[in-house]
Parts: C-alpha cells; sequence; structure tokens
C-alpha cells in the first residue's frame, strides 16, 4: 500500500523510496550509502489485523462442549485476516506475519456461577502463553483473554474456543463478543 504523499519526503531520504515495499531509506549523512534502520527499513503503513464481532446476539446457543465461536462482522480487517462467511470462526495470519498477540472477549447470559473457559486454539489445538479474565456481572458472565506475542506463520489460523458447562442454552451479546489480532513483527 503505498502512501502518496511520500515522494514529498524523497529528498529529505537522500534518495529515492522504494514504493512497491513502502520503505523509507534512511542515508546516513556522513557516508555515501544509503542505511536502513532496521534490517526492512522504516515500513510505512505497516499495520496488519483484524477486529471481528457478531452482527446481533447468539441466542439459544449450545456451548457445553468446546466450540468456535463465529463472528460475522468486521470493524476492520488490515491484510485479509478474516472471512465473515467462510471460516467465520478463524483469523487466518496472512503473508509477511511472525509474530502476533490475539485477545477476545465473550459476554453471556450463562449462570455467574456456572464453570467457564474461554480458550485461544492455534490450526485446531490449544495454545498457551496469554492470561484470561472471568467476571460476573448482572445476568451473565464477561471473560475475555490475550495472548503473549505468538510466533506464527502464514496460513496458520487461530480460533476462539468457549465452555460452558452449567448452561445448554444461552446467549452471547453482540455489544461485548469480539476476537482480535494484531501483528507486532
Amino acid at each position: 500500500m503505498a502512501n502518496s504523499k511520500i515522494s514529498a519526503l524523497t529528498s529529505l531520504a537522500g534518495g529515492s523510496i522504494d514504493a512497491a515495499n513502502d520503505v523509507l531509506p534512511i542515508v546516513d549523512t556522513s557516508a555515501t550509502t544509503t542505511k536502513k534502520c532496521t534490517p526492512s527499513g522504516l515500513r510505512l503503513g505497516m499495520f496488519s489485523g483484524a477486529l471481528v464481532k457478531k452482527s446481533a446476539d447468539e441466542t439459544a446457543a449450545n456451548y457445553t462442549s468446546q466450540t468456535a465461536i463465529p463472528f460475522n462482522a468486521e470493524e476492520y480487517d488490515v491484510g485479509g485476516w478474516h472471512d465473515t462467511v467462510t471460516n467465520n470462526t478463524r483469523l487466518t495470519v496472512p503473508s509477511g506475519v511472525a509474530f502476533a498477540v490475539f485477545s477476545g472477549a465473550v459476554w453471556t447470559s450463562s449462570q455467574s456461577n456456572a464453570y467457564h473457559n474461554l480458550a485461544l486454539f492455534k490450526n485446531g489445538a490449544i495454545v498457551l502463553g496469554g492470561a484470561g479474565i472471568v467476571t460476573s456481572v448482572a445476568g451473565g458472565t464477561i471473560l475475555s483473554y490475550t495472548s503473549s506475542p505468538l510466533a506464527v506463520t502464514a496460513g496458520d489460523y487461530f480460533e476462539l474456543m468457549f465452555l460452558t458447562v452449567a448452561d445448554t442454552s444461552i446467549t452471547l451479546e453482540s455489544e461485548a463478543t469480539c476476537f482480535s489480532a494484531y501483528a507486532v513483527g
């Protein structure tokens, strides 16, 4: 994604911009060669991530076994992480991402004294290395989860899995049920 205002920086950079890769070279004025500030240079517009949600409450849901939560709406999807129709439970790592952070939240009408579990799965297996919080509120429970930065490769897919053992007919509230990912390297 090339930035149209980059051309104005060309003279400040002392050379040409690598527009195809949005890399701004960093010039060492004491030398005659162009140096980059990182191994790949200073990347412009490099954010990659997604925030997905439910467009409406999911009612009469049965999550009495560990089940991936479907998400049919997006706040944003920069880089092609999510599809609202095909495999809408997944955030799939696009190419060029080596590390990512994942987080999610569920607001359920399930009883506050029931056993609840919110977990992150990578390619169908549970991921260790995150933290979760469970909070009882009037009329239900809010669960949240955030991973530490995880090593990923293009094509890895992640799902937010939910389990509640005491209630076979719950509501997942759309206003606070979401799943996100963002690249950190």
